[in-house]
């Protein structure tokens, strides 16, 4: 049997079960929504902390798309500071969406043919896809320019004659912002004037609970313009599944019961119960530890440990410390819930952090 878990990557599809409530959204009301017929595309910010499953529920809507009544491929681009300016990124969004586009069933070879020898020229200064050479870094009316004319042109003279629809998938949009702090209102700007000209690019972006907050006074327009999906902790129901169906899909030869989601024997098969759980489980919080909890324990100052100590056995909660708050909301290990009050970004960091001062 293979071990269908696998901690440093997101879920294959095969593997992802849970979070049904959200990719039944996805499937029933995103997806239709870009319909030709249709009143247009509701874009899309899945939010949620470290480690919550953001990356694999937009990995499983990129293999729904195909399956979608509309026809309809998807981009996928993880977002990074590696792009360098808003410019870059947008030359490679631009990039992906020429190679999904070719790499879509159905096109005629005539098609295949002239995309492969077009040459998207796009009227700003110093760009042109038949030179490689470096832009300036930051000049983000280029960037918006550039994405704009080069989304709109693939649209009118190939997708809309084809009557296909496209997924932008932008994973970790919150980098983005560290590129450029006006990234998502420039992404609102250039995906509300594509929907003038009636294009079907449905815009998906993840991000930290408080990518709109970065946003500062532009924040409601930028708001306004997704549709929220936060993404919390798993309840009992999606925990059971995203443990058995895994399993299950690799073969495993135990079904599992519903005692706090452990394993349990049915019909003479092997069984793994909460006594193997509570065995096994130092051996994992010691692997998390190892390449997770104790380097952002060390990224924290004395004065932010004592802090996310006190969050930690719940005494604290309360804004009342704010310079601190914010830099352990920016090393992304303190999130905000609402107005004033906060949490650590994930209770297994809370259990290190119990068990470190307990050790």
């Amino acid at each position: 049997m293979i071990n269908p878990f696998n901690p440093h990557y997101p879920a294959e599809a095969r593997f992802f079960a849970n979070r049904k409530r959200e990719q039944d959204w996805l499937r029933n009301a995103f997806l239709p929504s870009l319909h030709p017929e249709g009143a247009g595309p509701w874009n899309t910010a899945i939010l949620g902390p470290w480690g919550i499953g953001k990356s694999s529920l937009v990995r499983r809507l990129r293999e729904m798309a195909p399956e979608s009544p509309v026809p309809t491929g998807a981009v996928f681009v993880s977002c990074t500071t590696g792009f360098g300016s808003l410019l870059g990124f947008a030359r490679a969004l631009v990039a992906n969406v020429r190679n999904e586009i070719l790499s879509l069933c159905g096109w005629s070879e005539s098609v295949r043919t002239e995309l492969e020898r077009w040459s998207v020229q796009i009227a700003v200064p110093g760009i042109s896809m038949k030179r490689e050479r470096r832009d300036e870094a930051g000049d983000s009316a280029n960037a918006a320019e550039y994405l704009h004319s080069s989304l709109r042109r693939y649209w009118e003279k190939i997708l809309a004659p084809a009557e296909k629809s496209l997924v932008l998938i932008l994973d970790d949009a919150n980098l983005l912002q560290d590129i450029d702090s006006q990234a998502l209102m420039i992404l609102r700007a250039v995906f509300q004037d594509l929907q003038m000209y009636r294009t079907r690019y449905g815009l998906v972006i993840t991000g930290l609970p408080a990518l709109f907050g970065k946003v500062r006074e532009t924040a409601e327009p930028v708001t306004r313009f997704f549709e929220h999906i936060p993404l919390g902790a798993f309840d009992l129901e999606d925990t059971a599944d995203a443990v058995r169906q895994p399993l299950g899909e690799a073969g495993a030869p135990f079904q599992v019961a519903d005692d706090a989601v452990a394993w349990v024997n049915k019909q003479g098969l092997p069984v793994i119960d909460t006594a193997v759980c509570c065995k096994c489980w130092p051996r994992i919080a010691g692997h998390l530890e190892t390449d997770k909890f104790n380097a952002e324990w060390v990224s924290a100052t004395p004065a932010e440990q004592e802090v996310l100590l006190a969050f930690a056995h719940g005494k604290e909660r309360q804004g009342n410390k704010r310079a601190l708050f914010s830099r352990l909301m920016q090393k992304n290990l303190l999130m905000r819930t609402s107005r004033g009050q906060y949490e650590l970004y994930h209770p297994l960091f809370a259990a290190f952090l119990r068990g470190r001062q307990c050790n």
